[in-house]
């Protein structure tokens, strides 16, 4: 069964067999994290706030103030530079739609605002921020035929998207 969850389920308790997450395992937990892809974020805004906005009346879409010590938290912050947030959500989703539907300026995964034409990316051509997105097992099922299945369909969609790390079942990180 597939279940996609914004929970942190414990793959060392066997709630789930696999998961894809922009964290490594703490050590010593008897997990094994792959390297999938890295993710680049820029500055997104819909064209139409864009235009009907002076750059001194931008607001933008955060995070909550609980994530503080969040990449994520930090990046938009520091590019807010003090200017009000419309919206605060952890939801990824909802960012989209926000910025979307001309709410604020976000920061968005490249790979998952390029495929909304009404967005335009707003910051520069360096990456915002970065993050690794891992495929972590446990480290019992590493030489499972599953596994080293699914970990092959991970990386080839991966790139596919053009984030994908061109790594082998074998580069795991401990």
């Amino acid at each position: 069964m597939l279940n996609v969850t914004q929970a942190n389920l414990n793959l060392a308790r066997s709630d789930a067999d696999i998961a894809l997450r922009l964290a490594e395992p703490e050590p010593d937990t008897g997990l094994v994290a792959f390297r999938v892809a890295a993710l680049d974020y820029h500055l997104y805004a819909s064209r139409d706030y864009m235009e009907s906005r002076k750059a001194e009346d931008f607001q933008y879409i955060g995070y909550p103030t609980t994530h503080e010590d969040w990449l994520e938290h930090k990046a938009i912050a520091a590019a807010a530079q003090g200017r009000r947030f419309a919206l605060r959500t952890n939801h990824l989703g909802s960012r989209i739609t926000a910025t979307r539907s001309g709410i604020g300026i976000s920061l968005l995964p490249r790979v998952m605002a390029e495929i909304w034409p009404e967005l335009v990316q707003i910051s520069d051509d360096d990456v915002a921020m970065q993050r690794t997105m891992y495929l972590i097992v446990h480290e019992t099922a590493c030489g499972h035929a599953t596994h080293q299945s699914l970990h092959g369909r991970v990386d080839r969609s991966a790139q596919d998207c053009g984030v994908g790390s061109r790594l082998k079942v074998g580069d795991a990180w401990r």
